[in-house]
């Protein structure tokens, strides 16, 4: 089927003619019918990517644990308490090839496809297991637990970059297929019934898994020696609370290198919190726009970053008329925010 410009489509008849430019139809099938897919390593970037991300990896494991990490036995990370081994937290500054990984296409594609074109960057991590047996149990990574029944619509989205090979006796990751449309978090009874159903995901290094937040699933101990490197996105709605604080940590040098759905990753669009001000009208359109997924062009200083854009306070257009507001000298030169 040829696919047109179709105003009641919205956003969707730009973004699926370079989904199929991809090759990412049956990953967009799995998702839907099992709740998560793999991209093979020839769609997630080009030749040494994946070396590279490791290499970052490694070193800012070296840094923070002061270990040096033993990719063959193991024993640097072996029997560790944490069920996700050596957790790094917010990495994504450490390294300019993590915003690369980021913009990855194929990535940023199926990414839209669940959240929409002005989703934003939750969390940049990266995790290190070593030989043990713990394990992360079984969950969905819908983080408000107070709701028995989980919302219709998935509102993050996660995708892991395989750095190390993954196998079942590896410590791989594993998934409950068909789980995310149950919309409840696993209670304990269904742990040990669901456990044996989990499906590891076994795949090459430089592969990339990519599930919702409704979607069971649990990472097994790993039973051989060496190590598990895993570098994981988590991407959400615009208007969810981020985990890690990238708008007001990413500089003006960052946005000028990326192009623009980098800034929009970054949440630069953001209408909130407010202040005084009202919606700043400026940000509403650009937000919303759909971004080519292979626009790569820098934007060299056309989007100003979030912690220096001036937030006035309240606009002359929202004051009413007849009020003595309306005409205080102080507020004659008020303007939007900028």
């Amino acid at each position: 089927m040829e696919i047109g410009t179709w105003p009641t489509a919205g956003f969707l008849s730009e973004l699926y003619p370079q989904l199929r430019q991809l090759g990412l139809e049956t990953n967009i099938a799995e998702l839907a019918a099992f709740g998560f897919t793999v991209l093979p390593p020839e769609k997630t970037g080009p030749a040494g990517l994946t070396d590279r991300l490791l290499d970052a990896v490694l070193r800012i494991s070296r840094h923070r644990a002061r270990v040096e990490p033993d990719l063959s036995d193991g024993s640097s990370h072996r029997d560790m308490r944490h069920p996700l081994g050596q957790l790094m937290r917010f990495v994504l500054w450490e390294d300019r090839v993590f915003e690369q990984a980021m913009l990855c296409p194929a990535v940023l594609g199926l990414v839209t496809w669940l959240l929409g074109p002005n989703c934003v960057l939750s969390l940049c991590d990266a995790m290190i297991r070593g030989p043990g047996v713990n394990r992360l149990g079984l969950h969905t990574d819908d983080i408000d637990r107070s709701q028995p029944i989980l919302g219709p619509d998935i509102t993050s989205v996660n995708t892991t970059w395989l750095l190390t090979d993954y196998t079942r006796e590896g410590g791989a990751l594993a998934f409950v297929p068909g789980s995310h449309r149950w919309r409840r978090e696993p209670g304990a009874a269904d742990v040990p019934v669901f456990t044996n159903e989990l499906v590891p995901i076994e795949a090459p290094a430089g592969s990339v898994v990519v599930w919702g937040n409704h979607t069971w699933h649990a990472g097994l101990p790993r039973q051989v020696p060496g190590l598990r490197v895993t570098l994981f996105y988590n991407f959400a709605r615009a208007y969810i609370q981020t985990q890690e604080p990238f708008r007001e940590t990413c500089t003006q040098e960052a946005l000028d290198r990326n192009p623009r759905r980098f800034a929009m990753l970054m949440n630069q669009f953001s209408l909130f919190p407010f202040k005084e001000e009202d919606v700043d009208l400026t940000l509403v359109e650009p937000r919303d726009r759909y971004v080519s997924l292979f626009d790569d062009a820098p934007t060299g200083g056309g989007i100003p970053a979030w912690t220096g854009r001036r937030r006035s306070g309240i606009p002359a257009f929202a004051q009413p008329t007849t009020s003595p507001l309306a005409i205080r000298p102080d507020l004659s030169d008020l303007t939007t925010e900028e």
